[in-house]
């Protein structure tokens, strides 16, 4: 199951920014960008450009039921 949710707290922006490093991991043709200079560009109070714009960062996760299978391994 793909569960999505929107980035709110500090660490889920860093989780937002931080995913190409895992995605392109080994790709010599990928430069990767200043973490600190993406927060501030999705930080509201710190780009202008949120004066005439809005924005939203979502989070995709891949979910494992364990408990089925935990459930199923005592059963069995």
């Amino acid at each position: 199951m793909i569960s999505i949710k929107t980035a709110k707290t500090l660490k889920e922006y860093k989780d937002f920014v931080n995913f190409p490093f895992s995605l392109y991991k080994g790709s010599k043709y990928w430069v990767p960008p200043i973490s600190n200079e993406e927060l501030n560009t999705m930080d509201k109070s710190k780009n202008p450009v949120f004066k005439n714009a809005e924005a939203e960062y979502f989070l995709a996760y891949k979910t494992i039921k364990l408990l089925e299978e935990l459930l199923l391994l005592l059963i069995g």
